[in-house]
């Protein structure tokens, strides 16, 4: 199974009030993240991460059954690799 990682060659990234800011430093695109985009890149900045790693993990924090967050998800992924923010591997 594939595991994401933070491009860190393209991407530079802060928090500000609980939202995550990246930059896309090829293109200059910037990127707002919603509070579970936030939480989901922040994962992927502290480790390497297959999607039902991540899934678990938003399934807790949120209280929701994985199932329910699972689309969403890898939607938010395809959406950060598509923009080459994060890398799969």
């Amino acid at each position: 199974m594939p595991a994401y990682a933070v491009n860190r060659d393209r991407a530079v990234w802060g928090v500000v009030d609980g939202e995550a800011a990246i930059i896309n430093v090829d293109t200059s695109f910037y990127y707002g993240l919603n509070a579970t985009g936030t939480f989901i890149w922040t994962l992927l900045v502290e480790n390497e991460l297959s999607l039902d790693q991540i899934v678990a993990r938003v399934s807790t924090r949120y209280r929701c059954p994985e199932s329910e967050v699972r689309e969403d998800v890898r939607r938010v992924l395809e959406q950060l690799r598509e923009e080459q923010l994060i890398l799969e591997r």
